[in-house]
């Protein structure tokens, strides 16, 4: 099975292990984790290649990386607001 491998740029990629790699279920996908949100990742600070997991191909070339920005998690909005007015303003609360 051919799997996806990310590894830093600069990475030694015959003695270095992938920092991320696709599994066996989803080979072609590999997941970066652990970036603080608003991480801005430069063109090539990251590269790939295709690893083959049987070892009956060699690796194929490294390629950069496309630039991303991490993406900044927001809390859902409030739903099925529920109001209570009261004699000097309102009870505000989310309803299920």
């Amino acid at each position: 099975m051919i799997l996806l491998r990310i590894y830093k740029k600069g990475a030694d990629t015959k003695n270095e292990a992938p920092l991320f790699e696709g599994t066996e279920l989803a080979g072609n996908t590999a997941v970066i984790t652990g970036l603080p949100a608003g991480t801005v990742v430069q063109t090539g600070d990251y590269i790939a290649l295709n690893h083959d997991s049987e070892g009956k191909l060699a690796d194929s070339d490294a390629v950069d990386l496309p630039g991303f920005t991490v993406m900044e998690q927001k809390a859902g909005a409030p739903t099925n607001l529920k109001v209570d007015a009261t004699d000097d303003g309102a009870t505000v609360t989310e309803g299920e």
